[in-house]
């Protein structure tokens, strides 16, 4: 094999936050679907899951908790 040149550029962090801003407002108001539901979920108030996908927060906590058993407290 021969040798691999690899050349990384530095960018400024003034040009680093213009553009991660520009791509900010680009989303934003922006929908997605829900991975669990399929309804439409804003970008501003989705959650993530474990695999990285959008989902309301209500269709998350019912995936989570739906094959959980109820515990019995003993009272002591």
């Amino acid at each position: 094999m021969g040798k691999v040149n690899t050349y990384f550029e530095q960018v400024p962090l003034v040009i680093a936050k213009r553009v991660a801003y520009e791509e900010a407002q680009l989303w934003k108001g922006r929908l997605v679907t829900c991975a669990i539901c399929g309804t439409p979920v804003e970008l501003e108030n989705c959650k993530i899951d474990e695999v990285g996908d959008a989902v309301h927060d209500k269709c998350y906590l019912a995936k989570v908790t739906a094959g959980a058993k109820p515990r019995r407290f003993k009272s002591a």
